[in-house]
């Protein structure tokens, strides 16, 4: 198999290609690729996709697109509309809830897939395509988000922003990129409307023009400004198109949209860096977390892959472009005022990508230093990956999703008194219908029969004072007290 891959590289755009080898192979089966990579990672984004307990912006999102939809455009929760209007569409297909909006992020990731497949094959060859819409697939993508509770891996398959502002990015640097190639007028337009459906979906997709308009202008430079003049005046009628709906109140809602991100980075977010809470996080934030949430294994394994694509020279050109992606996108999260964990999901695509060319060129023509250290990080992103399906695989109910059947196997109904220490929200969504109120410290028995307890609450705020307790046991991230009363 080695020897059957192992080929010289011929250059930036059609590297690994010798007949009859594994990337002829690919290119005379691009079809069934395609197809097996679009299921795989539809698998991958529905497999039990309501099983998981719901993160804290889920039902805002979810019940903001069935508003929309229903004609009520009177509050925009800080964000602009598009990925509203995807999940408000989801949920008249599919039905109310936050599982029909999860799948819209589900779909998101399937593009993302294919993007990166079909992106990979045009900058580095066909097996590196495969390979970066595979690491995709596999590679865990956790948040590690102590202040939002311990959710799983991949973002895409929870009804948050990211996932679809990501997945338009891709495609702006895929535009950018054949830019780069060709500098066409019709790249130039495809590159500004996925510049404003990226921007339109959250604001800081934005920032993927930052990366896209510096390479180009070091690879063409003045001779491209007048394609980037139509990329921006695309860009920026594609995002107020997306306002459309509001009318004349279109000018209120981006006011409004503008002073609530401006209120938010004046009172800052609550986050843990390093063991410690702040609002105002420092500028390695963005880092850390990926640190965080990766560990260190992951994060060397990464790194080692990185460096390595950078061995051969005539893979330069397209290993800077994605270089240059992945760290605009990140310079331009650590210079906002609020930096919450789940911001860097944007990042993942360019980032699989140079994983990917880093992978492919263990096999190429380079220093045998450099193949141990690409074999080795290849082989922790393979154990990683294999590890992370099989989580998928197996998934179950947790914590909140999993705490009525729990309750009711114990003998207790709806009609028992429960005290929250945590998101009541998201415990009404999962306990609907049961007495629920927010925790007031200290708990008696007179107070209340159960008490619950959120880890997100008590790194915050510490643990309330719980008298009398009767049995304690632990539900994932919650921690359930029964009192003697």
């Amino acid at each position: 198999m080695i020897a059957t891959v192992t080929t010289r590289l011929k250059g930036l755009e059609d590297d690994w290609y010798d007949e009859p080898g594994l990337a002829a192979k690919l290119n005379r089966h691009s079809l069934l690729t395609g197809i097996v990579i679009g299921l795989v990672a539809l698998w991958a984004g529905v497999w039990r996709i309501g099983t998981t307990t719901i993160l804290f912006d889920e039902p805002i999102y979810a019940s903001l697109g069935r508003d929309y939809l229903a004609g009520d455009l009177s509050d925009t929760a800080g964000h602009p509309p598009v990925v509203p209007y995807l999940f408000g569409s989801a949920q008249v297909l599919l039905g109310d809830g936050v599982t029909a909006a999860r799948v819209v992020s589900a779909l998101a990731s399937v593009v993302i897939a294919l993007a990166l497949w079909r992106l990979g094959t045009a900058m580095l060859g066909p097996v590196t395509g495969v390979v970066a819409a595979a690491l995709w697939v596999a590679l865990p993508r956790s948040i590690g988000s102590i202040e939002a509770g311990t959710p799983g891996d991949r973002l895409e398959r929870f009804a948050y922003l990211e996932p679809v502002t990501a997945m338009f990015m891709l495609l702006a640097l895929w535009f950018g990129w054949r830019l780069s190639q060709r500098a066409g007028w019709l790249d130039a337009v495809g590159l500004g409307a996925a510049i404003g459906l990226a921007t339109g979906s959250k604001l800081s997709g934005v920032f993927v023009a930052v990366p896209i308009a510096v390479f180009l202008l070091a690879v063409h430079r003045l001779r491209i400004v007048a394609r980037l003049v139509v990329a921006g005046v695309v860009s920026a009628v594609t995002f107020l198109v997306a306002y459309a709906p509001f009318g004349r109140d279109a000018d209120d809602a981006i006011s409004s949209m503008i002073e609530f991100q401006r209120d938010h980075a004046d009172a800052g977010h609550l986050v843990f860096v390093r063991g410690e809470s702040t609002l105002h996080p420092p500028w390695y934030t963005e880092l850390w977390y990926h640190f965080d949430a990766e560990g260190p294994w992951l994060t060397a394994a990464a790194i080692g892959l990185v460096c390595l694509a950078f061995v051969d020279p005539r893979r330069r050109r397209p290993v800077v472009f994605c270089l240059s992606a992945v760290a605009g996108i990140y310079l331009c999260l650590s210079l906002l005022p609020v930096e919450i964990r789940h911001y860097r999901f944007v990042v993942w695509p360019p980032l699989v990508l140079l994983l990917a060319a880093g992978a492919t060129s263990v096999f190429g023509a380079v220093p045998k230093f450099w193949r141990v250290v690409g074999v080795a990080s290849l082989a922790v992103l393979v154990v990683a990956g294999v590890f992370s399906l099989v989580r998928l695989a197996t998934l179950q109910p947790q914590d909140y999703s999993a705490l009525e059947s729990e309750l009711r196997e114990r003998g207790f109904d709806s009609e028992t008194r429960i005290e929250l220490f945590g998101p009541l929200h998201i415990a009404s969504h999962h306990l609907p219908g049961w007495d629920l109120v927010e925790g007031d410290d200290p708990v008696t028995p007179d107070d209340a029969d159960i008490v619950l307890v959120d880890s997100s609450y008590s790194v915050r705020l510490g643990d309330p004072t719980v008298e009398d307790v009767a049995e304690m046991f632990e539900m994932g991230r919650v921690s359930v007290f029964v009192l003697d009363g």
